[in-house]
């Protein structure tokens, strides 16, 4: 494979969801390279042995990896440290050319090298990968490819991105002085098929015509995650942790009418308003969740009706989905699925509703009545190893453009 800029992204966007181990570059992990590779490092790590048969970097591992295959999938067994060092700090010093400390001269190239500067030295490093689309046809900007450590694996980040400490996290950037540089700030990468458009010279055929880079991709490790913010939970959330965690997808509780004795509340959670500002600020999809606790038809009738308040003002995009909280017959509970099923079609969620229950509650409705009109999200946990998994990627979370 050419040592090229296009490569670097390639590589990096393949190892997406796969582990963090200090000290590696490639390689599969097992019990020998732990030993070899991590302890002797210093480090020691408590789920290690759950990942053995994955392939494994570290921050500059990542970089190291990239040339030391031609295969996104292969097992590197000979790190090639003559295109770039196993170390952040000797990568920038040694291994790159044109380079910076003043973020500002940037040049948004994909595969230009990001770093993050402590006391002087390169601590950590990322890969640009600017424009890509990612495995559920969202297109990300400006977006970073890292190890980010053991609890986090190869995660995508944000360029712009800030830590805790309100600092920027990228300060600092390089291109690798042996690595030719074959993309310009127009290609976009695709991470469903690894494709890559516009880029000068992708790659070289056995005839030395120029032909698109595409390999096959684990696309199992690179899925969003969902998460389910708990009813009135405090307002303020750390948006730069949580995208850190992989997660893409807010779910919000929006509100009930009845509260858990039965009485008439005010229906919206009062947190709600606030939740969805933070969330559209930090340029996040967020679906809505409910409680349904009506007894019956006119009591689900003014659910809807009080509902509706807090769809036309916090439009989900990514869906609405009914808790399904009532202990009622199965027949009257149907007949208040129907009428809400009725009312989210002139709401225009016709394709975007779905019920977020337990198996029990479940049993408590004639599910194959519903089961083409409503998407199904189970609140218990599962083994993802046991699930299909078409269950686990519902069409509801395609973001739109």
């Amino acid at each position: 494979m050419p040592n090229t800029n296009s490569w670097l992204c390639i590589y990096a966007i393949a190892q997406l969801g796969r582990p963090y181990w200090f000290a590696t570059s490639g390689q599969i992990a097992s019990p020998e390279l732990y030993n070899s590779s991590v302890v002797r490092s210093g480090y020691s790590y408590s789920n290690y042995a759950s990942q053995y048969g994955q392939k494994v970097h570290d921050c500059s591992g990542l970089i190291v990896g990239a040339f030391s295959c031609d295969d996104v999938n292969a097992p590197v067994t000979s790190p090639n440290y003559r295109i770039a060092n196993h170390s952040a700090d000797t990568q920038y010093k040694s291994d790159c050319n044109a380079k910076s400390i003043d973020m500002g001269t940037f040049p948004k190239i994909p595969g230009t090298l990001v770093f993050r500067d402590e006391g002087g030295v390169k601590k950590h490093v990322g890969v640009y990968i600017g424009t890509f689309t990612n495995l559920d046809g969202q297109i990300k900007h400006n977006a970073v490819v890292e190890a980010m450590g053991h609890d986090y694996g190869v995660v995508v980040s944000d360029l712009d991105g800030t830590g805790s400490n309100g600092k920027r996290r990228w300060n600092s950037w390089g291109q690798l002085s042996r690595c030719t540089v074959d993309t310009d700030k127009t290609t976009t990468f695709d991470a469903r098929t690894l494709g890559v458009s516009n880029a000068p010279n992708s790659a070289v055929d056995s005839e030395g015509q120029q032909v698109p880079v595409q390999v096959n991709i684990e696309t199992r490790n690179m899925r969003p995650f969902v998460a389910t913010v708990a009813p009135y939970a405090r307002p303020e959330l750390d948006y730069d942790r949580i995208k850190e965690a992989r997660i893409s997808i807010m779910a919000f509780f929006g509100g009930q009418l009845f509260d858990s004795t039965h009485n008439v509340q005010t229906y919206i959670n009062p947190n709600l308003p606030h939740l969805v500002k933070q969330c559209n600020a930090a340029a996040m999809p967020y679906a809505l969740y409910v409680n349904v606790r009506s007894r019956n038809h006119i009591e689900a009738d003014k659910e809807c009706k009080a509902l509706y308040y807090i769809i036309s003002q916090f439009p989900p995009k990514l869906g609405l989905w009914l808790k399904l909280d009532n202990t009622n017959s199965i027949s009257v509970n149907d007949d208040i699925l129907e009428l809400y099923y009725q009312y989210m079609e002139k709401w225009g969620l016709k394709s975007k509703c779905g019920l977020y229950v337990t198996s029990e509650e479940l049993n408590n409705i004639s599910w194959d009545r519903f089961k083409d009109r409503y998407y199904l999200w189970m609140i218990e946990p599962m083994d993802v190893n046991e699930v299909d998994d078409e269950l686990l990627k519902p069409e509801m979370f395609e973001v739109p453009d």
